[in-house]
């Protein structure tokens, strides 16, 4: 009869620890809102950490932090790519709702256009004569 009230009150303990443990346990939740222009939103949505690890059962709230500082400079970074080398970045979290939501807008500024380029050769190669058609051509096709 002993046994049977102590192991009674060892699963009730251990019920109450898991019920208060789990919320505890569970993964962080969040949802990823990206301002930004079409096709550069686009591309974010597919290329940042911190959307592709949105559905990672080990996110807490300091990793949270770091996938958003790290989100600000990769969408530097890929609007870089497009030609916005003075895109401002700015990313918030609300954090007072479950899920809890990340915020980042970009404003990418004036794109940088190429309007001239001078190609030119250095080097062993320039009096190569079998050489020179290559470099004609790498200097027409140029894009």
């Amino acid at each position: 009869m002993r046994c049977r009230a102590s192991c009674s009150r060892r699963r009730w303990l251990l019920l109450l620890l898991f019920c208060v443990a789990a919320p505890a346990l569970a993964k962080l939740d969040y949802r990823v809102e990206i301002e930004a222009p079409a096709e550069l939103k686009r591309t974010l949505e597919k290329g940042l950490n911190i959307v592709r690890w949105r559905e990672d059962p080990d996110m807490d709230a300091e990793r949270l932090k770091r996938l958003v500082d790290e989100a600000v400079h990769e969408a530097r970074e890929a609007a870089a790519t497009d030609g916005y080398f003075s895109a401002q970045v700015r990313a918030e979290v609300e954090s007072a709702g479950d899920p809890w939501v990340v915020r980042l807008s970009v404003e990418p500024g004036e794109r940088t256009r190429v309007q001239d380029v001078d190609i030119r050769f250095t080097g062993p190669v320039t009096t190569d004569d079998e050489a020179r058609a290559l470099l004609q051509k790498v200097r027409e096709n140029w894009t």
